[in-house]
């Protein structure tokens, strides 16, 4: 079962960052949901990601040209293996930043506005990728627990005894209801986003490709996986109480 969040593509990045992400996926399988644009070989043919990011450019004042070109060289990667590897750098050098998140959303709503369904599920892919990424750099330390004891959940005693070094010991480095209050919040988070999800798919309506279709059914079962797992943590949690 893959863990991953979903998040709304089309809501502005200031709403994102305050909302907690459900469960981390590792960036394998996060990138392997990029959808990636193949570059037409005629160079006489308007490539339709660059004329996008084109139109978005100016938007957002506290953008830099570089963040945008930044954003636009992941768009031209023949393959989630380069987004990947293109990401990955970019952390480790500390370019991973608001102002390319900016960019790609920027880029996502003008696209949104102009109906442009060629370029659209390509640059939702990549900014909910970005965005994974960009909150994992900053996740909230029970966060990082939860993603933590996910890797071990088909263990229960596994997970109780790691709990119990994190939440429960006298050294541990967050008391057990601080939390299970933080998970609390973190499952409201998802409800919220689930709403959120199925609202946008129903605005949607008949415009939905049968890909595009799979993918969201695909986003549903990541949803209903991520979600099982965070209340499976929260019940082993709680037995500790």
């Amino acid at each position: 079962m893959q863990r991953m969040t979903a998040v709304r593509a089309s809501a502005s990045l200031t709403k994102f960052r305050q909302t907690p992400v459900a469960c981390f996926a590792s960036v394998k399988k996060c990138a392997r949901r990029v959808c990636v644009v193949v570059r037409a070989e005629d160079a006489s043919v308007p490539d339709p990601v660059k004329q996008a990011v084109d139109a978005a450019a100016p938007a957002p004042t506290d953008v830099s040209p570089d963040e945008f070109a930044l954003f636009y060289g992941l768009l031209q990667c023949a393959d989630v293996a380069e987004v990947e590897k293109k990401c990955l750098a970019m952390i480790e050098e500390g370019k991973l930043t608001e102002g390319v998140l900016k960019a790609g959303f920027a880029t996502l709503e003008q696209a949104q506005a102009r109906g442009d369904e060629k370029v659209i599920p390509t640059l939702t892919g990549l900014c909910q990728y970005l965005l994974e990424m960009y909150q994992r750099l900053a996740a909230p330390p029970a966060l990082v627990l939860v993603d933590q004891f996910v890797q071990i959940i088909d263990d229960e005693e596994k997970v109780l005894d790691a709990m119990r070094k994190a939440l429960v010991a006298k050294d541990a480095p967050i008391p057990l209801p601080a939390f299970l209050e933080s998970v609390a919040q973190f499952l409201v988070a998802i409800e919220q986003q689930d709403v959120e999800f199925e609202n946008d798919f129903k605005q949607m309506g008949e415009q939905l490709t049968a890909e595009q279709m799979e993918q969201i059914t695909q986003m549903r079962e990541m949803r209903k996986g991520a979600k099982a797992q965070m209340l499976e943590v929260q019940r082993i949690a709680k037995s500790l109480e």
